[in-house]
């Protein structure tokens, strides 16, 4: 399992799990993406790689140019359902669901989209129906 951060969630989560031995990568200087790389260029770039997106921009689903190419591009990916959780806290539930992250990742038949609460609770995002 690759995971791969937007833009949105920074680089400090991702560090921080690539440090314990999770690889992940993220949007960022020195990096394959950079910053400023608009949704519709990177999401085809992560579809060839093959990596689960964290991210918490649920307007890749709401924009019907961006969903279209999650789908088209058979991209799997987590949204959280907030963005005002501190870092510590997204690292915690992030670690604390990395066995359901894992499955997903192994099991789910791309593309996928999944919400995730700061609780813990997940659920599939119905504009991105699991095939």
């Amino acid at each position: 399992m690759k995971l791969f951060f937007d833009e949105d969630q920074g680089k400090g989560i991702s560090e921080a799990l690539h440090a314990v031995g999770i690889t992940s990568d993220y949007v960022g200087p020195g990096r394959r993406i950079k910053k400023g790389t608009p949704d519709e260029e990177w999401i085809p770039l992560i579809g060839q790689r093959g990596d689960l997106v964290i991210t918490g921009n649920k307007e890749i689903l709401r924009t019907e140019a961006q969903r279209g190419l999650w789908i088209q591009n058979g991209v799997g990916g987590v949204f959280l359902t907030t963005n005002h959780m501190t870092a510590l806290n997204e690292l915690r539930l992030l670690l604390r669901k990395l066995a359901w992250l894992e499955r997903i990742d192994r099991e789910e038949r791309r593309p996928f989209a999944f919400m995730l609460t700061p609780t813990g609770k997940t659920r599939q995002a119905p504009e991105v129906p699991l095939l």
